[in-house]
């Protein structure tokens, strides 16, 4: 999203240290918008970063607390991941850090962005194809995760389309 004279000035990306994360930090720098990278491990891009493990509660709320001193017209939220394998043969503490980065966590950035953060204009939280009508065999946690955050995005959408 842009601003009134259709040029991003300022985003950040949540998830930048690799894929899909890191590739969009390069292409906003490429397109010279200032941007916030948020990452576990953060890159050497040239940008500004926030070191964040969002699969911690305080984790969770420095990113918030830093998006709202950033102030960034779009915020676009990669994150997200889970064990494989038999969901029994896994520890709570292995799905427990699934539900934070690929549900909780984005259901928080959704309610500070509903909270009336001041200069954004755009969210985006990136889903899953698993999030539609197919199952992901070995991958329990991650793919309920990822069919709540979709349940909830369409609500919040359905609840206030502007």
């Amino acid at each position: 999203m842009t601003n009134e004279d259709n040029t991003l000035r300022r985003a950040a990306v949540i998830g930048a240290s690799r894929g899909l994360g890191a590739a969009l930090v390069a292409s906003l720098l490429d397109q010279e918008v200032t941007t916030l990278g948020v990452a576990r491990k953060p890159s050497q891009a040239k940008c500004q970063w926030l070191k964040a493990d969002v699969s911690q509660v305080e984790g969770q709320t420095g990113t918030l607390a830093a998006l709202a001193e950033f102030d960034p017209q779009t915020v676009i939220c990669t994150v997200g991941g889970g064990p494989f394998g038999p969901f029994g043969d896994k520890g709570w503490a292995d799905h427990n850090w699934a539900y934070q980065v690929s549900l909780l966590f984005p259901a928080r950035l959704i309610h500070w962005a509903t909270q009336g953060a001041k200069g954004l204009k755009q969210l985006v939280v990136v889903g899953s194809s698993v999030a539609e009508d197919q199952t992901d065999p070995m991958a329990a946690s991650y793919s309920s995760a990822k069919h709540g955050l979709r349940g909830l995005m369409a609500t919040v959408i359905a609840e206030k389309p502007t």
